[in-house]
């Protein structure tokens, strides 16, 4: 409210900023539409991670990046050792969730949307074809994903959204089922989108000048892009 008569701003309201932002309120939400992801469980406490649990998992802050809370448990020991380092660093302790979910099914893969209050005016599906720091895709190739991006319009109107996101998903490709396991209140890296076709920001700021544009016609499928940065980045963090 105080930024908007100054500057255009394309942006949802906290609220719905906060169902994406957190991983908890973000599996609830899938819930709630009835939206796919893996078997998921919520915790506060590290006694309450002293279940029996069918492993591998990922045990997931509510608040983290890909790279920096999300830890992949082999067996009980480790996750043991895990809930340990956490509580200790003043987490696990009833006051924050985590989620401690099953792998996902497919090749992971990422949407990307922008909408205008709550109409979604461009969307991007990829798929990753390598991987790199922190869990981010470093080659991806443009897919044609037509349940996820149903899934994604239902999302955007369900929270009025305004301005963008993306969500990650792993894809199979043999039913066409995605799960999805991660969103993000933020457009994201674009240039495949852009080489397959569609301009993300260009929509995006359009949206936050106060235009109104059509919906515009999906991209290219099978788009291939790699980011030389990020792996090289990759190459360095493997010594």
């Amino acid at each position: 409210d105080v930024f908007t008569p100054h500057v255009g701003l394309a942006l949802p309201e906290f609220a719905a900023q906060q169902r994406l932002q957190n991983k908890a309120e973000f599996s609830r939400l899938l819930d709630e539409l009835r939206l796919p992801q893996p078997e998921t469980a919520i915790v506060r406490t590290a006694a309450e991670l002293s279940r029996e649990w069918q492993y591998p998992v990922y045990l997931k802050l509510a608040h983290s990046t890909a790279g920096g809370g999300v830890f992949y448990v082999e067996n009980t020991a480790a996750l043991r050792e895990r809930a340990q380092r956490l509580e200790a660093g003043g987490l696990l302790r009833g006051d924050t969730e985590a989620l401690v979910q099953q792998p996902a099914r497919g090749v992971q893969s990422t949407v990307q949307a922008v909408f205008n209050q709550g109409e979604l005016v461009g969307v991007h599906c990829l798929q990753s074809r390598r991987m790199g720091v922190g869990g981010m895709s470093t080659a991806r190739t443009s897919a044609d994903h037509a349940m996820v991006r149903e899934h994604v319009a239902r999302i955007g109107e369900h929270l009025a959204w305004h301005g963008s996101f993306f969500l990650d998903y792993f894809y199979d490709d043999a039913s066409g089922r995605p799960e999805f396991i991660e969103a993000n209140p933020r457009v994201g890296e674009t240039v495949n989108a852009m080489l397959a076709g569609i301009n993300l920001p260009q929509l995006l700021v359009r949206i936050s000048l106060g235009d109104s544009p059509p919906q515009a016609p999906l991209g290219r499928f099978g788009v291939r892009t790699h980011n030389a940065l990020m792996i090289l980045i990759s190459l360095a963090y493997d010594g």
